[in-house]
């Protein structure tokens, strides 16, 4: 069992092997459907009640994905975009997507979200031997992460400290800055 708070793996942006995802699904409906037949030969089946009972596993990962993205989208969707953005993900050869509309990738960093201090948390960066792992990070997670300061922390692996950033008085723009 990981003890990070989010794994933020590149090959399955969702979170979710689809292959696990689908075996799974065709497993239930599997079952499903012979329950079903068994109940039919008795009279006693109920197609609607079927379906429903079919469709749990597809209801089941729609709220895994509302609460991820309740909890941790702030993180989840900026990490996604500084991989594409510093063209860390290799894409299969030739080209297909996956089951949950997105291109399968073959190589892929993998970032760890953990809980620091007092509201702070730790960015850890694993490579996995993807394209362009020695990108400087920090400039496009400053850019993508909005609201947060961005540190980088001393070590052998990447690691960054994320915390919200403090405004005192009036919020800066560039109009401020360029102003005649």
């Amino acid at each position: 069992m990981s003890s990070h708070l989010v794994t933020i793996d590149g090959r399955y942006p969702l979170g979710i092997s689809p292959w696990t995802y689908g075996s799974v699904t065709l497993f239930w409906k599997f079952i499903v459907f012979l329950i079903w037949i068994a109940l039919t030969f008795n009279n006693e089946a109920n197609f609607l009640v079927a379906t429903i009972v079919a469709i749990f596993p597809e209801f089941t990962f729609l709220l895994y994905l509302i609460k991820r993205n309740k909890d941790y989208g702030w993180i989840i969707t900026p990490v996604i975009n500084t991989m594409q953005t510093a063209g860390m993900l290799k894409e299969a050869k030739p080209l297909y997507r996956m089951i949950f509309g997105y291109n399968k990738i073959e190589v892929a960093p993998t970032f760890y979200l953990d809980s620091f201090k007092n509201g702070e948390y730790t960015l850890s960066f694993e490579p996995n031997s993807c394209p362009n792992a020695t990108v400087d990070l920090l400039p496009i997670l400053q850019q993508e992460i909005k609201g947060y300061e961005i540190t980088p922390k001393h070590g052998l692996n990447k690691l960054y400290i994320i915390r919200k950033r403090k405004i005192k008085g009036k919020v800066l723009n560039n109009e401020d800055f360029f102003c005649d």
